[in-house]
């Protein structure tokens, strides 16, 4: 908990300290996109990933009942 207060303090430190306050909204948005984007990018591997498996382990499904047909 002490450490997020902290850096909730620098952040604020920080806009203070910049002079210009359309420098500070760019800088806000870039931090908040950049927070969405790789949000967006985690939720679509975890997604991606289970489907994968899906798909492999019907292929290998698919290799084994062959073979057991050939025999």
């Amino acid at each position: 908990m002490t450490r997020t207060f902290l850096s909730h303090g620098k952040l604020r430190n920080r806009i203070k300290g910049l002079v210009d306050s359309n420098a500070d909204k760019i800088w806000l948005k870039t931090i908040s996109n950049a927070r969405k984007i790789r949000r967006a990018f985690v939720s679509k591997s975890i997604k991606i990933v289970p489907a994968a498996t899906r798909l492999s382990t019907g292929k290998s499904l698919h290799c084994r009942l062959g073979v057991k047909d050939f025999r």
